[in-house]
């Protein structure tokens, strides 16, 4: 499916003009939940429980996080015609609590983004890896040839990933959870919205040179 061109890989023009937007997204999960369900074949009570309770997560957080004035102003020296691929699930707690704040700095700044589901979608979440393993959330910046710039961002800022590497190992799932969802609960979508723009400005400082 991946073209390697230079070594930048191209995302096919048919993934990127089937991907949906972030209000269908939020719609598609939604109407899933009204049926009992999310997304994804694997259906089971703790998924439907997760994905119920992202739905409230991503509403708080779309409706209450604006971005840092200072934020978008480091962000203004990008080049137009940026746009982005997410991979996202419905039931994951990672992409409730960060995406829709990515997604405010993304309208906020005039850009495009889409949405792909992981699981439909294997041989794109294949190409990006987090240390072997299908984790997302995932952002691909893209430029207007849909030639990926830099590396992929996710699925979570530098700071949290360390934890959570930490946490993984002294505790059980249920345990680390709490203290993630904590996390970003205090955090308020400031280090990942700052984190989200060093490595944009990286990336796309990467793909101009």
């Amino acid at each position: 499916m991946n073209t390697i061109l230079e070594n930048t890989i191209k995302i096919p023009a048919e993934i990127w003009n089937s991907a949906i937007s972030y209000t269908q997204y939020f719609q598609l999960l939604e109407d899933l939940n009204k049926e009992g369900k999310t997304t994804g074949e694997l259906q089971t009570p703790d998924r439907l429980e997760h994905a119920k309770l992202n739905i409230s997560r991503m509403k708080r957080i779309h409706q209450q996080y604006e971005p840092a004035v200072e934020l978008l102003e480091d962000l203004n020296g990008i080049k137009n015609g940026i746009k982005f691929l997410f991979i996202v699930e419905g039931w994951c707690g990672d992409a409730a609590q960060q995406v829709p704040a990515l997604e405010k700095i993304v309208n906020k700044m005039g850009w495009e983004s889409r949405y792909i589901l992981r699981d439909e979608h294997e041989e794109i979440m294949n190409l990006f890896l987090t240390n072997g393993g299908k984790s997302i959330p995932v952002v691909i910046a893209l430029d207007e040839e849909n030639n990926v710039l830099g590396k992929h961002w996710g699925p979570r800022p530098a700071e949290l990933q360390k934890l959570v590497l930490v946490w993984k190992e002294e505790m059980d799932h249920e345990a680390w959870h709490k203290l993630l969802h904590s996390w970003y609960a205090k955090d308020k979508a400031k280090t990942v919205a700052l984190d989200f723009a060093q490595w944009l400005i990286q990336s796309t400082a990467q793909g101009n040179s």
